[in-house]
This record gives structure tokens, C-alpha cells and sequence, in this order.
């Protein structure tokens, strides 16, 4: 997980020449140098999965592929994590992939300080209590979800089997019984 609390924002404006339209002066931001989103402007903040990376050609939200996100907060907490499929049917079939910075390291988060800088800069980014609130699924995929992460409930404990070293207790025995827990869980909501 990236965990974003040193923001650059910067302006910079997309040809769009190619479409005929002028060239807007959007807002960037990134996180120790990778980009998060082009156009903080830009962004439709009311959906969710939500395209954060629009297309630089015409500015017109899922023109390009990807670069979605599920957006939630948890407290002071805002969570980038990988789209739902089930909260995607408006999605075309095909575009449906994760932003860079999800396929990269596999969730961002964003404490209130930073996600309130971006909100400085564009007064679209949602406040903090608007966005949706983080459930089990979310906090799940912010901590433990990875490019390689296997998409199937069913294999994720044998996956973390390999992987996780150790928790707070130092010992991973509970949290595999609690993942099984969510995971049972989770197969029967969704």
C-alpha cells in the first residue's frame, strides 16, 4: 500500500488539439513520483468505481481505459482501492482496470491532512464525511491487496499462508482464522 502524506500537485494542460477543443489547465497529483490522478478538476468524484486517469486527448471521463478506483473513508483515513466488479456495470466490458498507482502497489491511502490539501486545490475532490464509508472488503484490499493478489476468495489463505510473516501478536495462526472468517463472509454478500 502507498500511503500518500507528501502530495506534490501541479499544473499542466493536455493537447487537446486532436479533438478541436481548447486546452484546459488541469491539476495533477502524484506521490513520491507516481502520478495518482490527471485532473483533479476533471474526476466525476459522484461515481464510484471512479476513473482517475482521464483520457489527455479530449477530457472526457472512460474515453481511456482503466485507471479506475473504489473510493471509501474510514475516519480520518481516505482508501484507493481496487475497483469492485459488482459496483462496475457501468463500465464497458474490457476497461475495467485498476489506476496506476492500485496496479503498482496494490491500494493507496490518504491520512485527512493530505486528502484535505487536494481539496485546496480543487474544491471537486468530496470532502472526507461525503465519501462512502469504508467497509470490511475495503479495509481488507487496502492492507493485504497486491498486484499478484489472487482474484478468487477461495485461494487468498493459501496465499497469505506464503506471505504474511506476522501481525501484532507476531503470530499469524488468529488472523488466518479471521480471514477465512471475512472471507465466508464476504462470499455470502456478494
Amino acid at each position: 500500500m502507498l500511503f500518500c502524506d507528501r502530495l506534490s500537485v501541479e499544473a499542466w494542460s493536455p493537447d487537446f488539439s486532436s479533438s478541436g477543443s481548447a486546452n484546459p489547465v488541469w491539476t495533477r497529483a502524484r506521490c513520491d513520483g507516481v502520478e495518482l490522478c490527471n485532473s483533479l478538476e476533471g474526476i466525476d468524484w459522484s461515481s464510484n468505481p471512479i476513473q482517475v486517469q482521464i483520457c489527455d486527448a479530449c477530457g472526457i471521463t472512460g474515453c481511456a481505459s482503466g485507471s479506475y478506483i473504489h473510493l471509501s473513508a474510514m475516519r480520518s483515513t481516505v482508501f484507493w482501492t481496487t475497483p469492485r466488479r459488482e459496483d462496475a456495470s457501468q463500465i464497458l466490458e474490457g476497461s475495467f482496470l485498476p489506476a496506476t498507482a492500485l496496479a503498482r502497489f496494490g491500494a493507496v491511502a490518504f491520512p485527512a491532512s493530505a486528502w484535505d490539501s487536494l481539496r485546496v486545490r480543487a474544491p471537486e475532490v468530496p470532502e472526507i464525511n461525503r465519501l462512502a464509508a469504508a467497509d470490511g472488503r475495503a479495509i481488507r484490499d487496502a492492507w493485504i491487496v497486491a498486484s499478484s493478489r489472487p482474484a478468487s476468495p477461495g485461494e487468498l489463505v493459501s496465499w497469505l499462508r506464503g506471505r504474511l510473516l506476522g501481525t501484532d501478536t507476531l503470530s499469524p495462526g488468529p488472523e488466518f482464522r479471521w480471514t477465512v472468517h471475512w472471507e465466508h463472509f464476504m462470499e455470502k454478500m456478494f
